[in-house]
């Protein structure tokens, strides 16, 4: 751990710089190792990082020509950063983007950058039921899709979780545009048997099959018990 002699121009430094964080002590401002930056190995983190390199090892592999139709296609997908501007990927970050999408919805990777298509989402609703069943009613504008249909683990408190509490319950292709879908089965295999005086949260992010692209909304509807 380096020590850094405390002046007037550090003496209230603070911050990360590279692999190591700047803290204030009685002793002077010191540099130490940021474990926190250090990348965890869960088995959902070491899949999820196996995927993006299978994808991204594709992308290698791919022609002159058809690299620069993917990069001619990223005006179709702009999206708004974290400053509230509106961006636009690469060709590169469109390819992972779109193929990842296509993987998590139990489909194969694509190679050729695909033709545009709009994303429509459903209109959907939680039904509230007089039992233990998770449920949902949707009205699709058109088929062709998949749902990834995300839950949040069942909660004593009525507060909206995070995003990143939700996990991925089912992969649906819908048949017809309008039916209800019994989940029940789906959130119990991935957070066990529901209980009474729990509430659960669902969301639905719409992926158009054989192209990728998908709805980024993150508008959860509860379902108390």
């Amino acid at each position: 751990m380096a020590k850094i002699k405390p002046s007037s121009i550090i003496e209230t430094l603070s911050g990360k710089l590279q692999g190591g964080i700047f803290l204030n002590t009685s002793n002077g401002v010191i540099l130490k190792a940021n474990n926190f930056t250090q990348q965890p190995n869960s088995p959902g983190q070491s899949s999820q990082r196996a995927k993006i390199g299978l994808v991204s090892q594709n992308w290698r592999y791919l022609s002159t020509t058809a690299k620069n139709n993917w990069d001619a296609e990223t005006i179709n997908y702009p999206y708004t950063n974290r400053l509230g501007e509106t961006a636009y990927y690469s060709g590169y970050q469109l390819f992972n983007k779109l193929n990842l999408n296509l993987q998590a919805s139990g489909q194969g990777i694509i190679l050729n950058a695909p033709i545009f298509t709009a994303v429509n989402d459903p209109t959907w609703s939680v039904l509230t039921e007089a039992n233990l069943l998770l449920r949902v009613n949707y009205t699709a504008l058109s088929l062709g899709v998949t749902f990834k249909i995300y839950a949040s683990p069942p909660r004593f408190d009525n507060n909206q979780p995070k995003q990143s509490e939700f996990r991925l319950i089912e992969n649906f292709q819908p048949l017809v545009l309008s039916t209800n879908i019994n989940l029940t089965t789906s959130y119990t295999s991935v957070f066990g048997a529901i209980s009474s005086g729990t509430f659960v949260w669902v969301y639905i992010q719409t992926v158009v099959d054989g192209n990728g692209n998908s709805t980024n909304s993150f508008a959860p509807q509860q379902r108390s018990y």
